[in-house]
């Protein structure tokens, strides 16, 4: 495969496809169309670039809930469940939920998410929905994506 891709790079910075070439004795003497042969090589080629560049980044981090109580682990759980009529629930993409570590001394939970799937701030938002308060670690008061952006209010 290398060595057909170097011979059509070689072939068409030369220019001439209709006679053979004197440093190998195998090349094509018949013209070769460079569009039909370069655009599929070229679409290989981005196509497998193109494959590993999506990746988990999953990442740990700690909320601070200042009014956390027994009754408020179920809450939590529950805010990561997507419920609709017909279907069985199923858990947000990107959240681990058997990761989740309640500590009730401190009113902390520590958990683990992918965060190419689900950002802090919809984790955030996720929870104070099922009435529970949340302080995070970093300022997720804005729009998520946007530190001290404020949404804006619909008239």
């Amino acid at each position: 495969m290398i060595y057909m891709i170097d011979k059509i790079l070689s072939h068409s910075a030369i220019g001439d496809f209709r006679k053979s070439c004197k440093s190998c004795k195998s090349c094509l003497k018949q013209p070769v169309n460079t569009m039909k042969t370069t655009l599929p090589l070229i679409a290989i080629v981005a196509l497998a670039t193109l494959v590993g560049c999506r990746r988990e980044d999953i990442r740990e981090f700690t909320v601070e809930m200042p009014s956390l109580t027994e009754a408020d682990r179920q809450k939590v759980v529950d805010a990561f469940t997507i419920r609709s009529p017909g279907r069985p629930p199923r858990v947000y993409e990107g959240i681990f939920t058997d990761s989740f570590k309640f500590d009730f001394d401190k009113k902390t939970l520590t958990m683990k998410y992918d965060s190419m799937k689900i950002a802090q701030t919809n984790i955030r938002m996720l929870i104070e929905s099922k009435g529970v308060e949340v302080h995070f670690p970093s300022n997720t008061t804005g729009v998520a994506g946007y530190l001290d952006v404020k949404p804006k209010s619909v008239e």
